[in-house]
């Protein structure tokens, strides 16, 4: 039997009853002459009495159920417990930390692993275990995947990825170089015939006023058949159809390789996240020609844990594979806006079966750049009207400016010219103040840490840095010069205490090779085909693509590689230091150049306990000339510039060397099918092939430069030819020598110049 019990009560105005507007006490309910909801709490019964916390269900009290904000304490009613965490209180606010004894905050006991924080109660990511970060947070995705490796896999369907896989097949087979017949290639759904057959007509590869009716009849019905298509070039032209379809004729062009269909699954030690709706394209700049490919990828619905855009790399130009890693966690440890970097492995999957081989298995969206841009426009016009930091401050972030001039230096940052590449200025507007800032924000960290520049560690700030920086208008608004800057001086210091000195870059380096070390072994390692995982044939081998594991383990502590790399009649030298040994003597130059206490690392000072050493590597090519080029196809390419190599031109958008060494006609009158425009030399063709037409009379033309001061006349200057000027300065500094010609370069405002020394030379022609 239910028993329904009811007890009246008396409230303010002397009528009795049962609800909150009789039982508040919070409304006047009168317990002298009835009984008043004293436990009650919330919006109809008001607050709890002082020092109880109101629950979610409206009852007052003082343990975790009643005080935790995670259980839904108000705070409107009653004392909730802001500042507890833990199993029992749940997460801390955004932003903060949970500390071993369930408190929140920010500083390093409330954040650091070591110090026992609590990452399973933070809200919006997890807790960067990684001790070096202190209390700097970046997105969850970074931080969940601190000193892990997850496996991401990026789902294709069956045809993105046969396309995938047929689109650099294509690009191989379809190079003049190793022409091989690939029907396959030829009716991709990127080829167009009938615009290939368009061009062949605009480039004279084809005479269209010899081609007959029924064949132009066929042509201008359209949707040309691959069959049709060869009939006619093989009837009207000397080519057959892969050489004429290679991609050095341009009649077709393969795209980069992209698609919106793809999705992402990450695990990260079995916690499992998906991403559904994924654009997947090639990233990079130059890495696009490696035969391991870096991808772009932008998650269009929703994020990955945070994330929206990701970039994959994969480092090849760095033989220790962390230069970029160090970097980017320096810049997000001193809070100087960056990207973040962590590691992982990734492959492609599909529901098909596209090849057993796993060898098989940032162009930036937003990169268009227009000259209308009004807000950047109006950015350059405040630059060059601002006189004073105070003023350039107003709209520009003047602090972490000066901070990377420091880093620059240090890191031997030549890949990062103001103007040229690798970095991007950003407008942020502050709502709190109304105001704009332009944030500079830099990238693509491979090349430093002594990496390929030719930089040295005992490199001046003039030579390191200023010399590329001599027309920066921020660069005088701001005092810095050959010598840096009192303020640039100042943030090195702090920069080298807090985070570039050997002792915490060593510690930093041996946690990153802990964990990359397997995976480094797997990556580098060939199977018993001559394979290595993740990789594509490519049309030029690059030294950098075969790093080896034995490079990893060496090249991050004293070894230096000299790369030497031949290119046609010219030999360039390109030195990665040793990673550590980097560190350390960029470190004691600083220390003793800008006269710094540095005796916070004194064991380092005087350190010489390790041995320098320096292996070399060849690399050597075999397109035209001997280059990494192609040699130009088409017979009336014009030569757009002439230096040791040879005679380059254009086509298709793409440099071509000009190769005029064709075998001489052997017919008695070979028709005349070119004249070069520059030299008059006339070509035919024999057998599908230039060759050059000998007649009667050669005359041969000498001609003699005398050179006797450093002038920059067009006629004395040798440079011009190259695209350089010649240097003005009466006695220029030699930065550059030419190996196979001896002729020197200098820099003068910031720019290559040619050097005149003060001799005769005489060449012929």
């Amino acid at each position: 039997m239910v028993i329904a019990l009811t007890i009246n009560v008396v409230v303010k105005k002397g009528y009795c009853g049962t609800t909150s507007g009789y039982c508040s006490l919070g409304q006047g309910c009168q317990k002298d002459y009835g009984k008043c909801a004293e436990d009650r709490c919330g919006k109809l019964w008001g607050s709890c009495p002082k020092g109880q916390c109101c629950s979610k269900k409206g009852y007052c009290g003082t343990s975790s159920g009643y005080c935790s904000l995670a259980q839904g304490c108000q705070k409107d009613y009653g004392k909730c417990a802001e500042g507890r965490c833990g199993k029992l209180w749940g997460s801390c606010p955004e932003g903060q930390c949970c500390s071993k004894k369930g408190y929140c905050g920010t500083s390093k006991s409330y954040c650091l692993s070591s110090k026992g924080c609590q990452s399973d109660f933070v809200v919006g990511s997890s807790l960067a275990s990684d001790s070096y970060f202190g209390n700097v947070r970046r997105a969850e995705l970074f931080e969940k995947l601190d000193f892990k490796v997850p496996k991401m896999t990026i789902n294709l369907s069956d045809e993105d990825y046969k396309n995938y896989f047929l689109t650099y097949k294509c690009e191989y087979d379809m190079n003049i170089r190793h022409i091989t017949r690939n029907d396959d290639c030829y009716k991709a759904p990127w080829i167009d015939l009938d615009l290939a057959m368009d061009k062949a007509f605009k480039y004279n590869l084809i005479n269209k006023s010899k081609v007959e009716k029924n064949d132009l009849d066929i042509i201008n019905n359209k949707n040309i058949t691959l069959e049709q298509f060869e009939n006619i070039v093989t009837k009207y032209t000397n080519y057959n159809v892969e050489t004429i379809l290679s991609i050095n004729f341009g009649l077709v062009k393969i795209p980069t390789y992209e698609t919106e269909n793809a999705s992402i699954t990450l695990d990260i030690d079995g916690e499992i996240h998906n991403a559904s709706s994924v654009k997947m394209k090639i990233g990079g700049r130059s890495t696009t020609k490696y035969e391991k490919l870096g991808f772009n990828i932008k998650i269009k619905k929703g994020d990955l844990l945070g994330r929206k855009q990701l970039r994959l790399r994969t480092e090849v130009a760095d033989p220790t594979f962390m230069r970029e890693k160090l970097l980017y966690d320096m810049f997000n440890a001193l809070e100087i806006p960056c990207l973040s970097l962590n590691y992982t492995t990734h492959l492609y999957e599909c529901d098909g079966n596209y090849g057993s081989n796993h060898a098989y298995n940032c162009l930036n969206d937003d990169e268009d750049l227009r000259d209308t841009d009004v807000d950047f426009n109006n950015f350059i016009a405040k630059i060059n009207q601002t006189k004073t930091k105070e003023e350039l401050a107003e709209f520009f972030d003047v602090e972490n400016y000066l901070k990377w001039q420091a880093i620059k230096y240090l890191i031997g940052g030549w890949d990062h010219g103001t103007g040229a590449q690798n970095q991007y200025i950003y407008r942020y507007h502050n709502t709190t103040s109304g105001k704009d800032i332009w944030i500079p924000l830099v990238y693509d960290f491979d090349n430093d840490f002594g990496g390929y520049g030719s930089t040295e560690t005992d490199d001046s700030f003039d030579i390191a840095v200023y010399r590329f920086e001599r027309k920066n208008p921020i660069y005088k608004i701001l005092g810095i010069n050959e010598n840096a800057s009192p303020e640039v001086i100042s943030y090195m210091d702090q920069i080298m205490r807090s985070h570039f000195n050997p002792l915490d870059l060593f510690n930093r380096i041996e946690q990153l090779r802990t964990v990359l070390d397997p995976y480094v072994k797997e990556d580098r390692a060939f199977d018993a085909e001559g394979n290595r995982p993740g990789r594509l044939p490519r049309n030029f081998k690059r030294l950098k693509d075969y790093f080896s594991y034995e490079d990893f383990q060496n090249n991050i502590e004293y070894t230096s590689i000299d790369i030497v790399v031949y290119r046609g009649n010219d030999i360039e030298h390109k030195k990665v230091h040793g990673l550590k040994k980097w560190i350390i003597e960029r470190f004691k130059f600083a220390c003793k150049t800008f006269n710094l206490d540095c005796s916070y690392a004194k064991e380092f000072l005087d350190f010489d306990d390790y041995d320098p050493v320096l292996i070399t590597r060849e690399e050597r090519h075999d397109g035209c000339n001997k280059t990494d080029n192609e040699c130009c196809v088409l017979p009336n390419t014009e030569v757009i510039e002439v230096d040791g190599t040879g005679k380059w031109g254009v086509e298709f958008n793409s440099w071509c060397l000009i190769d005029e060494r064709y075998p001489c006609c052997s017919s008695k009158n070979p028709k005349v099918e070119y004249v070069s425009q520059s030299r008059g030399v006339k070509y035919g063709i024999e057998n599908g092939e230039w060759c050059g037409i000998i007649e009667d009379s050669v005359t041969t033309t000498t001609t003699t430069t005398t050179i006797t001061s450093a002038s920059t006349n067009i006629e004395e200057c040798w440079s011009l030819v190259e695209g350089y000027p010649c240097c003005t300065e009466e006695n220029p500094k030699v930065e550059y020598v030419s190996k196979s010609r001896g002729v020197k370069y200098g820099v003068e405002n910031g720019e290559w110049c040619g050097i005149i020394e003060n001799h005769t030379a005489t060449t012929s022609n």
